[in-house]
């Protein structure tokens, strides 16, 4: 399969996969981004064959091509690795359900350490900035724990997180 089978005209309508792109954007409107997951699992089985029959290495989906949580469970279903840059995407691929075994961060294996090192690095800006404005982290730390203990008196609600009050930042 290529782009011409899952991208093509007929009766002058174009079609992704099997759906007639006017559709798609009448029911999501515009901007609106298709993938076609039939297609991509075909090319991420083409790859993987490919890289299995050398014998050697694999087959790794940079995440920042297009980091969403669909694209990086159908990577992981077809086998794919994952090329993660930032603590984001590693969330994101995470919460795909992907086996954090097959993790390159920054071109290496994940390595929790080097991570931890580097959230080192962000607290220290964060006290930089706490000290900016006349706090100090400790405190700055202990309002966004009251913040949340009040936002979410009997724990963590998605349909809280959604609808907050105007004020509550």
């Amino acid at each position: 399969m290529n782009t011409r089978d899952t991208l093509y005209v007929k009766d002058g309508n174009l079609y992704i996969g099997a759906f007639r792109a006017t559709e798609l954007a009448e029911k999501f409107g515009t901007p609106l981004y298709v993938m076609d997951a039939q297609y991509i699992a075909e090319v991420c089985d083409a790859f993987v064959a490919a890289v299995n029959k050398s014998g050697e290495g694999a087959v790794a989906f940079a995440n920042k091509a297009f980091a969403a949580v669909a694209t990086a469970k159908l990577a992981a279903a077809h086998g794919l690795w994952f090329d993660v840059v930032s603590g984001g995407e590693l969330y994101l691929v995470q919460n795909a359900g992907a086996d954090m075994k097959k993790v390159l961060f920054q071109d290496h294996e994940f390595d929790r350490e080097h991570l931890a090192k580097e959230l080192g690095d962000i607290a220290w800006y964060l006290a930089i900035s706490a000290d900016a404005i006349g706090y100090d982290l400790e405190t700055i730390l202990q309002m966004n724990v009251d913040k949340l203990k009040a936002r979410y008196p009997d724990g963590f609600n998605s349909e809280q997180s959604q609808n907050r009050s105007a004020n509550d930042i």
